[in-house]
């Protein structure tokens, strides 16, 4: 039973630690666009 709990809680720590990153280049993806498209706009303003 301990062998099941210890590989569960790495799974766990894997898991979120796949969360944070996904969330993390979510959020630069999202950065990188929004600065990307007003880059757009000011070019298309000119």
């Amino acid at each position: 039973m301990e062998l099941v709990n210890r590989s569960f809680a790495s799974l766990r720590m894997t898991g979120r630690m796949l969360w944070v990153t996904g969330r993390m280049l979510w959020m630069t993806g999202r950065m990188l666009w929004m600065t990307g498209g007003t880059l757009d706009d000011r070019e298309a303003g000119q």
